[in-house]
């Protein structure tokens, strides 16, 4: 696996975002050149964006649908989580052999695969569809919203995890169609210490889950397992068979994760069964260089794991975000 060496040490403060800022940038024309391959193809009206959880799939649909519409294309997001099915299937149980219960959020079975076939091929046949809209956090459809784009310049972005699972990929590939695959590909070696890209998506999750979801850090490592094993069942098997690759790896991440990540796991319980992974997280990041999130932009990618800056000087530490 190829490493990114990243620095650990910054002169100052415009020196630390000025490096934040050639990351982005760096992202962004990643994106933008992946783009311009697609907006070659004047009859392609289907691209599906897919990834593990806590790629950067968010900020890399937000870059193509700009660069679509700069090109004169009208984009249409769908995000396949708008079909799940409504509970208790969405959020069924399932048994480990042990008999330990844990949620099921990613699986294939969370799907009403029948209505997401039939909307599809209304969808690229007559431009129209009635497409559903899901409360994740409830658990249940809220109805559904006329979808009408008949014209040539109409192009559909499929976004989600599900993407990629063979049983999504064969009904998209029915159809005129482009994958794209992304993930932090790269190891980042940073401070002493290398982090494999799981290691990183754990980290970003851990975050993510406790600004925007409202999730404790003891709540995360609990769905990690299960999300793992379903990656590695349905998602990762299936990547390199994708058209195209993003690398949403960023030099400057753990340092930007660290102060967030410190506030987080020092709330988790000495009795708790995740403090060993919460201490190993916090020793290996101890000898990176913090970095604070207002060196961000509004649509840097990690904005999809950090919250503009909450942070109390007086305890160094920071306040729990808003989505």
């Amino acid at each position: 696996m190829t490493v990114l060496k990243a620095p650990n040490t910054f002169a100052d403060a415009n020196a630390a975002s000025a490096y934040i800022a050639e990351c982005e940038d760096a992202f962004r024309r990643q994106v933008i050149e992946l783009t311009d391959k697609l907006t070659a193809l004047p009859e392609l009206h289907l691209i599906g964006l897919s990834g593990p959880t806590c790629a950067g799939k968010t900020t890399a649909a937000d870059i193509i649908t700009k660069q679509l519409q700069s090109a004169g294309r009208r984009v249409h997001i769908i995000s396949v989580d708008d079909f799940f099915r409504e509970q208790p299937h969405s959020r069924r149980l399932m048994s480990d052999p042990d008999g330990a219960d844990k949620l099921d959020f990613d699986s294939i079975d969370a799907l009403d695969f029948e209505l997401f076939s039939r909307t599809l091929d209304k969808l690229m046949k007559t431009g129209r569809a009635m497409m559903p809209r899901f409360n994740i956090g409830a658990g249940i459809r809220e109805g559904f919203v006329e979808l009408n784009a008949p014209g040539e310049e109409d192009v559909f972005l499929i976004e989600g995890i599900q993407v990629v699972y063979p049983e999504v990929s064969a009904l998209l590939h029915e159809y005129d169609y482009r994958s794209v695959f992304i993930r932090p590909a790269r190891a980042l070696e940073v401070g002493g210490s290398l982090y494999e890209p799981n290691e990183i998506r754990l980290m970003r999750r851990l975050v993510r889950d406790y600004h925007f979801r409202a999730s404790e850090a003891a709540f995360t490592f609990f769905a990690w397992e299960s999300v793992r094993e379903n990656e590695e069942k349905s998602i990762f098997p299936y990547a390199d068979s994708c058209d195209e690759q993003l690398d949403s790896l960023m030099g400057y991440e753990v340092g930007m994760l660290r102060p967030h990540l410190e506030t987080i796991l020092s709330q988790l319980p000495l009795s708790s069964v995740y403090r060993p992974m919460a201490d190993a997280i916090l020793h290996d990041i101890s000898t990176v260089q913090p970095l604070i999130s207002d060196w961000l932009s509004d649509h840097a990618l990690y904005r999809e794991f950090v919250p503009m800056a909450r942070f109390d000087h007086s305890n160094n530490t920071y306040e729990r975000g808003n989505s």
